[in-house]
């Protein structure tokens, strides 16, 4: 089953494509020779993978040379995700796109004419998209992984920031819209109302992260457990006293950090969704230097030198992996499992559970709340600008205790109204 494309009958120079998917069948003839049939078997196994038979179908009967030049929402969004394979768009933008169309867009709108889109069709959309919710069993059956086979199934409201991804994905396909001329303005604008947080949610409060005393108890867990843990220990460091991203911690490799000079650079990330490798930072400032703490100097030199140790001893070769953390294979370091060593590790500790992207919350809190430079602390978690930091981690800033508020009053003018209640020393 899926596409493939042969010349028929063979000696003919006439190339076909022919589709299948179960019982479905379909062959389409298709001129300008074995380059052009390579090329419209390409997009068609790519349409048949994301919007299924019926877009295959629309796509092959309209062609090029369509009498109606205006496709629907389902054929454009198809060619849209075609065409971003050729772009530099980073793979997880991309995968990104891809899933929104195929779950989200083209169920919800496919049918429509793209001149048809307007911008009640997406407040409709997106308003019901903030009442829907959605099977976590799903994920079991686009995984197909042990992971979700033995979880339970449940019914899950979507969140502001994946209806906000919905948004995001519609406007970058509609604007592209646009610039093909098929359409003279983005439908998709002014609808944040549906997605935009309210301030106090976007604040990190106390109970998100963690104390400095229950994260030395997690920490000591790592340690003297690390028969069980491996090197989590040190991999929980590099982001708690850091204030690195779990991807771009796992993105770390060796030559990145200078020990001489105490940093550490970040010019790559691994996401957890799809698991491989982009030379870019998630955002335009993440790729920075960031400094390292003693503590952690110290724990990366204690782990390179038992390495070593540890392959002399055994006669075995290094893996030739460039990675900081890696696993057995050489290959990038589980964030899956270290997900679960994570959780195992807070419940040996009797800490209550929180994330590992706690600890870049935890770094960032604690300080700015023992006073050191915002602007620091914004670069070095890789912000755009200290303002940001600060809408964050507002909670945190230090200042006086609540009700001192005493920054017009006299000296001393408290006391003396206080011995003298009946006179009035205004003059």
């Amino acid at each position: 089953m899926g596409v493939t494309f042969r010349e028929h009958p063979k000696g003919s120079g006439r190339w076909v494509v022919f589709v299948s998917r179960g019982n479905w069948r379909m062959n389409h003839a298709v001129k300008g020779g074995k380059a052009r049939a390579a090329e419209v078997a390409r997009k068609v196994g790519a349409i048949l993978d994301l919007v299924g038979i019926e877009g295959v179908a629309e796509f092959l009967r309209r062609g090029t040379r369509s009498a109606n030049p205006v496709p629907t929402v389902r054929h454009y969004a198809a060619q849209w995700i075609d065409m971003l394979e050729k772009t530099d768009n980073k793979l997880s933008t991309r995968k990104m796109y891809e899933s929104n169309v195929r779950i989200h867009i083209i169920p919800a709108l496919g049918q429509y004419l793209v001149t048809e889109l307007d911008y009640t069709k997406v407040k409709d959309f997106l308003a019901s998209k903030t009442s829907d919710t959605y099977g976590t069993d799903r994920f079991r059956l686009e995984k197909n992984s042990a992971k979700y086979k033995n979880t339970e199934a449940k019914e899950k409201k979507y969140s502001r920031d994946t209806i906000r991804i919905m948004t995001m994905t519609l406007r970058a396909m509609m604007a592209e819209a646009v610039r093909d001329g098929i359409i003279q303005s983005n439908p998709v604008e002014g609808l944040s109302k549906f997605y935009r947080k309210r301030k106090k949610d976007r604040e990190i409060k106390r109970a998100d992260i963690y104390t400095a005393e229950e994260l030395y108890q997690i920490e000591d867990v790592l340690c003297s457990k690390r028969s069980i843990f491996g090197e989590a220990y040190e991999f929980s460091l590099l982001m708690s006293r850091t204030g690195m991203r779990i991807g771009e911690a796992r993105a770390v490799r060796e030559v990145d950090v200078d020990f001489t000079a105490g940093t550490i650079e970040i010019c790559g990330n691994i996401p957890s969704g799809h698991n491989e490798f982009e030379d870019s930072g998630k955002t335009e400032h993440s790729e920075r230097t960031v400094d390292m703490s003693p503590e952690l100097m110290a724990a990366l030199r204690a782990m390179l030198s038992r390495r070593r140790e540890e392959q002399m001893k055994s006669g075995k070769r290094p893996t030739g992996s460039p990675w900081l953390f890696y696993g057995l294979s050489g290959s990038y370091y589980d964030y899956g499992w270290f997900y679960k060593a994570w959780n195992r590790a807070q419940a040996l500790a009797k800490v209550r559970q929180r994330s590992p992207h706690a600890l870049r919350h935890t770094w960032a809190s604690l300080m700015i709340e023992a006073g050191k430079n915002i602007a620091y602390v914004s670069k070095q978690l890789g912000h755009a600008n200290p303002g940001i930091t600060m809408s964050i981690y507002v909670h945190f800033v230090p200042g006086k205790k609540s009700g001192e508020n005493d920054a017009l009053d006299r000296k001393g003018i408290a006391s003396f109204l206080h011995a003298k209640e009946s006179k009035c020393i205004c003059t």
